[in-house]
């Protein structure tokens, strides 16, 4: 998931193109990708998950976010989580996060037949 939004950042976004892959702070956290919108002059740090999410990874992605501000010097910070699901139990609380910039896209694959007939 990684390879495929790093060298096609533009399914999160229109314009967006790629700034860091696997960036390190000094802290020694490391973010899996870190995007930049042209159109809104706005970075986006994005976390890619493999399992459904909870909280954990919403206090990760706003600890990358804060550390872009700090260490970077960035003033407008965006983040995406980009899971399989959200754990039930989590679901309002990560849902509620875009009042702080953080966002959920899911990803898997669905099976969707639309208008097909069966017949003889």
């Amino acid at each position: 998931m990684e390879k495929l939004l790093s060298t096609n950042p533009g399914m999160l976004g229109e314009g967006l193109t790629l700034k860091e892959k696997q960036y390190t702070f000094t802290d020694g956290s490391r973010l899996d990708l870190l995007l930049y919108d042209a159109g809104t002059d706005q970075v986006i740090v994005v976390e890619i998950k493999k399992g459904h999410v909870g909280r954990e990874a919403l206090t990760q992605i706003k600890h990358y976010m804060k550390w872009c501000k700090q260490e970077l010097g960035y003033s407008k910070i965006k983040g995406i989580i980009v899971c399989p699901g959200i754990l039930p139990y989590f679901e309002s609380e990560l849902l509620a996060a875009k009042t702080d910039n953080v966002f959920v896209r899911t990803y898997g694959w669905r099976l969707d037949i639309n208008g097909g007939t069966t017949g003889g």
